[in-house]
């Protein structure tokens, strides 16, 4: 019995001692993990370090580089390039030859068009194919557009006064419809222009568009030719336009007017301003009658170089443009060659 006592103390004793053991179990349980901690923070530092060193990591190609090494390759050349050269001549075809040659110019444009919807069907055939037929299509629009456009307003011009002719000694009150072909006409030296007779129109654009009859000294039944000019008078007349005021000044070139596609005529608003003259002055015009600038012999060119030195700017402003344009859409459209 007392050897089963101290069993009985011996075994409270290990439950004692067990129990202790799980209390220092639980205490070490409920110390804070340093160790973990500290591995915690090693890890996010890690994972940091390498977002930066992603972050500082180099890049890759820049645009301007991926182009430099674009800008050497044949084909990125001929996407570019041959499209290119076919808007500069289209354009010139167009500017300068629509004229005479319309049909031959549309036709021409219809190739090229056609050219281009055959290449984009072709498209799976080959890489370039796509790109190129995109860049022909827009030169073939663009340079027909434009070049229409160079012609109706600016290149038509010296083509009138190239074909038409010089009228020397033209008596002021003779009927206009006797020069009808005329581009260029001296005046005897009687003939000026009646300012004080002068009026200007207002047109919804807010350019003021002036006119003034052409005299010469002699009874005239009706005026045969008037002397226009945009913003050289004010509205109430006042014409200052070109060589009016100067007295040996005896020449006129004849205003023509061209097909109006890309704004309106200048000589409906020269009609205008003749009929508020006739009203105002009790003037009496020819049905038909010659409008012109007023200008010195010396300068009958005046608007024949006018007109053909802006025909050349916009040429090379359009060519310009394009060029860098067309090289920006050939480089967005570039793909690389399919390797075998």
């Amino acid at each position: 019995h007392g050897y089963g006592s101290a069993g009985v103390q011996q075994s409270s004793m290990q439950q004692v001692y067990g129990g202790a053991g799980m209390q220092q179990s639980d205490f070490r349980n409920r110390q804070p993990t340093y160790g973990g901690n500290v591995g915690g923070d090693f890890e996010a530092g890690q994972a940091q370090g390498a977002f930066v060193a992603k972050a500082k990591a180099p890049a890759g190609p820049s645009r301007l580089h991926q182009f430099a090494v674009v800008s050497k390759k044949p084909d990125f050349l001929i996407t570019w390039l041959v499209p290119c050269l076919i808007f500069v001549a289209n354009t010139l075809l167009f500017s300068y030859g629509f004229m005479q040659l319309p049909s031959l110019c549309l036709l021409i444009s219809s190739v090229l068009l056609l050219a281009s919807c055959i290449m984009f069907f072709i498209r799976s055939r080959g890489h370039i194919w796509l790109p190129l037929s995109v860049t022909l299509f827009i030169a073939v629009l663009a340079s027909s557009f434009l070049g229409l456009y160079i012609y109706d307003q600016f290149a038509i011009f010296p083509a009138f006064y190239r074909n038409t002719r010089l009228y020397a000694n033209v008596v002021a009150s003779q009927p206009s419809a006797a020069v009808a072909d005329a581009g260029k006409i001296t005046f005897t030296a009687e003939a000026s222009v009646d300012t004080n007779h002068s009026a200007a129109f207002v047109s919804e654009s807010g350019f003021v568009y002036c006119i003034a009859p052409v005299r010469d000294g002699s009874a005239m039944p009706q005026v045969e030719f008037w002397a226009v000019g945009v913003q050289c008078c004010n509205a109430q007349g006042d014409f200052t336009c070109d060589q009016a005021q100067d007295p040996s000044a005896h020449a006129g070139i004849r205003v023509f007017d061209n097909s109006g596609w890309f704004s309106a005529s200048r000589s409906d608003f020269y009609e205008h301003a003749r009929w508020k003259a006739e009203a105002m002055h009790s003037l009496v015009s020819a049905p038909e009658p010659m409008y012109i600038r007023w200008v010195q012999e010396s300068r009958l060119d005046m608007l024949s170089d006018f007109y053909r030195d802006r025909a050349i700017g916009n040429l090379c402003s359009f060519f310009m443009m394009y060029g860098v344009g067309s090289m920006a859409l050939a480089f967005a459209l570039y793909r690389e060659r399919p390797r075998k």
